[in-house]
């Protein structure tokens, strides 16, 4: 009877515990935690700093493209050697109707992007903003599709604009609505606030084409001129046919797809502005602190257990096995590392958008971020490895 009965202890069945299996290489490390702290701390701070900064980074590139991204345009037209809304410059309205020659294309419009200087009456502080003007028809391409027809209807009144919400601050504004301002020493007005339209360097400004013509005078003196094409096509799967013919039968126009003029706008702001150079810059510094850090305290780690290393091998150890464990030891540094930065970085980007920053965390960014990490700490763990070459188990005898 007592054969077949359990134990008891407090009135409950006296179970077995189970066997947790925890790898050795882990073991090591928390033995030694002290050791490896800072290269812990290194890895979380690098993986922090890389995954901020290349959301920092998509947040201003994104903005840079919104009045492209967020219109019904499908095609773009801009005169040669101009890559971006920026960059256009006056070209014959008569390029108009090459568009509209084409058969798959039901609607084009013309598009109005200028410079101009912003400045609040009574302040010295000016602001270099881009002023763009469109249609405001409800079929309107060009016009941003957060315009409401409220909206639309107020910009249609003379020398009156739209920012976004954001630039409030840097244009000497505190509600925006209502507020009156001087582009190139016109009077404007500001009727609404939009979100998610904030540039780099330079201020977006909406309105309509004539309160563009009224404030730039180069415009209202070649009324038979524009800066910028918009078409839309009945299908959109002739977009990018019509794009290849335009760009054979008249080599004297830039004819860009809504994605493609996107993504040069983008690229040309992070490869050939200063901002986007010192972006990409700081990603790779973010990379090589942690690199050194981490490659640097698991070099002295692996020097510390050389005897303990030692003793495997004369165990009958493979040095492969040895080998293996160190770079265990980099992989767990590294998930660790993210297991830090993760929420860190979640509470940093939403205080970006206290402070109206817009730190994009999207789940590409969150994968490339753990991916530079574990490789940041493998190759870290690799060039660790140049103390195992002096192993000897005879010097265990001294």
């Amino acid at each position: 009877m007592e054969n077949r009965t359990h134990a008891r202890k407090g009135g409950f069945l006296s179970l077995p515990r189970p066997h947790l299996f925890i790898p050795y290489s882990l073991k090591m490390l928390w033995r030694d935690r002290h050791r490896f702290l800072p290269a812990l701390s290194g890895v979380g701070f690098s993986a922090v700093l890389i995954s901020v900064q290349c959301g920092l980074v998509m947040g201003l590139v994104m903005c840079v493209s919104a009045p492209i991204d967020h219109s019904s345009a499908q095609i773009w037209v801009l005169p040669p050697g101009a890559a971006s809304l920026q960059q256009t410059y006056v070209f014959p309205l008569s390029w108009q109707a090459r568009l509209d020659l084409q058969p798959e294309i039901d609607r084009s419009e013309t598009y109005l992007s200028e410079q101009g200087r912003w400045r609040i009456p009574g302040q010295g502080h000016t602001e270099l903003c881009n002023l763009l003007g469109t249609r405001l028809d409800d079929g309107s391409l060009g016009a941003l599709k957060a315009l409401t027809p409220e909206m639309r209807a107020k910009l249609a009144e003379p020398g009156t604009v739209i920012v976004d919400a954001w630039e409030l601050g840097n244009l000497g504004l505190k509600n925006g609505t209502g507020e009156q301002a001087e582009i190139n020493g016109r009077p404007v007005r500001v009727v609404a606030t939009v979100h998610g339209f904030h540039a780099q360097n330079f201020v977006y400004v909406f309105c309509s084409q004539e309160t563009v013509r009224t404030l730039v005078p180069q415009a209202s003196a070649n009324l038979g001129l524009s800066t910028c094409l918009v078409a839309h096509c009945r299908n959109a799967q002739d977009v990018d046919t019509v794009v290849q013919r335009l760009r054979h039968d008249y080599p004297d126009m830039e004819v860009f797809s809504s994605r493609e003029l996107s993504f040069n706008v983008r690229q040309y702001w992070l490869l050939r502005s200063r901002g986007g150079i010192v972006m990409i810059c700081t990603i790779v510094l973010a990379v090589l602190v942690g690199l050194v850090i981490t490659s640097q305290t698991l070099y002295a780690a692996v020097v510390a257990q050389l005897r303990e290393f030692a003793v495997l091998e004369a165990l009958g150890i493979p040095q492969r096995r040895v080998i293996a464990l160190v770079l265990a030891q980099s992989l767990w540094l590294g998930l660790g590392g993210i297991a830090i930065a993760l929420p860190i970085t979640c509470v940093l980007g939403w205080a970006a958008l206290w402070l109206r920053t817009n730190v994009i965390l999207s789940w590409e960014i969150l994968w490339l971020t753990c991916g530079l990490t574990l490789g940041m700490a493998m190759i870290a763990g690799l060039s660790a490895l140049r103390p195992l070459r002096n192993i000897e188990p005879a010097n265990l005898l001294r």
